[in-house]
């Protein structure tokens, strides 16, 4: 009956391990939040569409994506260790190239803090 449509709840969607609830997008949502505080609205912008071009281009270059916000974050050595747990490295870098230049530019941004602060920024 038409009255009944009104008074059945609609079914809940399924979760499933895509969905935007799952811990994995939580701290995605975290991470980028954290860099839209620590950077400026320019640098946080660039690095919003450095992410979209990657996806929009199928996730085909790993490398080229860690080298444009490598070089976005070059002052900000703890943005780009926490980088590191959001790239699927297994994945997309399977000749090292990726992870490689990820941990040059933290190693680079570690020294340029040294340098600024006389001491190791953590």
């Amino acid at each position: 009956s038409p009255e009944a449509a009104f008074t059945t709840p609609p079914k809940a969607p399924k979760r499933t391990p895509d969905s935007f609830d799952s811990q994995e997008h939580r701290n995605a949502f975290a991470y980028v939040m954290v860099v839209k505080n620590a950077t400026s609205h320019d640098t946080y912008r660039a690095f919003l569409e450095a992410l979209h071009t990657y996806q929009k281009n199928g996730r085909e270059d790993l490398a080229g994506l860690v080298r444009r916000v490598a070089d976005l974050f070059r002052d900000h050595a703890d943005l780009l260790r926490d980088f590191e747990h959001f790239l699927p490295f297994d994945e997309e870098d399977r000749d090292g190239a990726a992870k490689e230049a990820l941990r040059g530019a933290v190693a680079a941004a570690e020294e340029s803090a040294v340098g600024r602060s006389g001491k190791k920024k953590r």
